[in-house]
């Protein structure tokens, strides 16, 4: 059966409901990590003060890398700072996302009861049933143990990285002055590197149990499914691998959308045709909603480049990239398959 307006509407309230709670981790992270970055400021200042000091005092530098007791503690107070700031912020993601689980499941529900439309089909309309409260549990647990498995080792990150700048540093006779000044800035860009992951596997494993509760609620309405669309947002984030899946449909049993890290897509369900759910003669109605070549044809010239970027718009033009191969399929053996940008013909510029 075709998506139709009340379908659509379900569906964004879902996602505008889903940004929300989002937006909302977001900011407990980007607080928690301004304090992690006072602390990485000061306790990198005083490492280079210590190493500077050593130079000074004719002690060797490079034993600062792997021996000073005050380099010791500066990494322990950092990644304490970064453990603490993670820890703080996930202790909300259960809450968070059994509340989006919850809100994505009966949303499901909903939009395959809004195709099941008519007096006539009150009763099938009626046995339509959201994802069970052991289900959603399931999904709440499983999301939760992912974000804190994949987020609690970033603090490690920011050690990593001060002992390669000391020992690079070291290694060509720097001198220690210039070896603590790039020591620090480079702290602080793990630092932010290491906030800028945080929010990356929050939101992508949030928005993969959001997709996950719709499953569910798909799994216990088989008989009157057909299976499930892709369906994009068609904002100023879109991304050529989102707006090629748009549209594209899949069985019941498949996952999905297996979008790229932060993608925001949606899974709708179908319904059957009429004639399969046993009503003959019954009229189907158009669908709603944009096509992926309507969406094209609303976007100006400055978007398009913007989204496919000069070789990928000159290519486009051409005829030698259409919309339909855009997006190209990628496994990643720690992460889950996803859709990612296929790049464009070689030739293009």
């Amino acid at each position: 059966m075709t998506i139709n307006r009340d379908v659509l509407a379900i569906d964004e309230e879902l996602d505008r409901l889903l940004a929300s709670g989002l937006d909302e981790h977001e900011a407990v992270l980007v607080a928690a990590f301004a304090d992690v970055l006072r602390v990485t400021r000061g306790e990198a200042e005083a490492i280079a003060a210590a190493m500077v000091q050593a130079a000074e005092e004719g002690r060797s530098v490079a034993g600062l890398a792997v021996r000073n007791e005050r380099v010791a503690r500066a990494l322990s107070a950092i990644q304490e700072a970064i453990q603490q700031a993670l820890a703080g912020s996930l202790a909300r993601v259960p809450m968070t996302i059994a509340q989006d689980v919850q809100a994505a499941s009966v949303g499901a529900r909903d939009m395959i009861g809004a195709q099941l439309t008519g007096v006539a089909r009150a009763e099938l309309r009626a046995s339509v049933v959201a994802a069970s409260p052991d289900q959603i549990a399931a999904i709440v647990e499983r999301s939760t143990q992912r974000i804190v498995s994949q987020s609690m080792p970033l603090a490690a990150d920011v050690e990593r990285v001060m002992r390669q700048e000391l020992r690079r540093g070291v290694a060509v006779g720097e001198n220690p002055r210039q070896v603590a000044r790039r020591m620090v800035r480079a702290l602080e860009d793990a630092s932010d590197l290491s906030l800028s992951r945080a929010m990356t596997i929050a939101r992508t494993e949030q928005i993969d149990a959001h997709r996950a509760a719709g499953k569910a609620t798909e799994d216990g309405n088989t008989d009157v499914l057909e299976g499930w669309e892709w369906i994009c947002h068609a904002d100023e984030r879109l991304c050529p691998a989102c707006l090629s899946m748009h549209g594209e449909r899949f069985p019941t049993d498949q996952p999905g959308p297996e979008g790229h890290p932060n993608c925001r897509c949606g899974r709708v369900p179908v319904t059957k045709s009429w004639a399969e759910l046993g009503f003959s003669g019954m009229r189907e109605r158009k669908p709603a909603g944009e096509s992926r070549e309507d969406i094209l044809a609303d976007m100006s010239e400055e978007d398009l480049r913007r989204m496919l970027g000069p070789r990928g718009y000159t290519a486009w033009k051409a005829g030698d990239y259409p919309v339909s191969k855009w997006a190209v399929k990628r496994d990643n053996a720690d992460w889950r398959p996803s859709y990612q940008v296929r790049r464009p013909p070689s030739g293009s510029s």
